[in-house]
């Protein structure tokens, strides 16, 4: 009576690489994703806080001035509590779906496929917040660039008409923001076709027959 059921479990695969990789993978970003969510739902850290005072020069001072200012136009988005607490939600279907695919559920490649395309609005909807709080609060941090610029400018014996501009480090500082999105689309776009994979594939259909 035994050998059949040791047969049977004999030809039951076991996890493969790509299988755990797949699953730790979706793990880290959804505890990643649940410690920056966290951070997003807290009161913003006071500025004067964020000042150091070690400064030597003042293009250096103007440079941290520029970076506290960047830091709390960011923060002032009003849509920052309510994206950090659907970015919490979002982690943690990523964080369920490994722990799916690791205790072999019957339910796994779709909850996966929805934690992915979740993880992917819930980026491009972040994405566009912040470049929109980028350009609401850009009067001020074209101000505080236009200074340190002014001063780096003048230090180098640069003509100042011939500095780059305020708008234009904002500018760069929003195209940075997109690709940074846009690249991590791109990576959940490539964790939905990883999902296809044959071996992975092969795993989950073993653990809708067993189930």
């Amino acid at each position: 009576m035994e050998e059949p059921l040791n047969r049977e479990a004999s030809e039951t695969p076991g996890p493969t690489k790509a299988v755990l990789g797949f699953a730790l993978a979706m793990s880290l970003i959804g505890a990643c994703g649940l410690g920056s969510g966290g951070r997003s739902m807290s009161p913003p850290v006071d500025s004067d806080t964020l000042v150091s005072g070690q400064a030597s020069t003042e293009v250096a001072l103007a440079a941290e001035r520029g970076a506290i200012a960047l830091k709390e136009v960011i923060e002032a988005d009003p849509n920052r509590s309510l994206l950090g607490a659907s970015n919490v939600v979002v982690s943690g279907m990523l964080i369920l779906g490994a722990l799916m695919i690791v205790t072999r559920r019957k339910t796994t490649m779709w909850w996966c496929r929805q934690a992915l395309i979740a993880n992917m609005v819930w980026t491009a909807l972040h994405t566009l917040s912040q470049v929109w709080q980028l350009s609401s609060g850009g009067q001020r941090l074209k101000e505080t660039f236009g200074d340190e610029l002014r001063l780096r400018a003048a230090e180098m014996n640069v003509q100042e008409e011939l500095a780059t501009s305020g708008e234009g480090i904002l500018l760069s500082v929003a195209i940075v923001v997109g690709l940074f999105g846009a690249l991590r689309i791109l990576g959940y776009f490539w964790m939905l076709w990883r999902l296809q994979r044959s071996d992975i594939q092969a795993y989950m259909q073993v653990s809708d027959d067993l189930d």
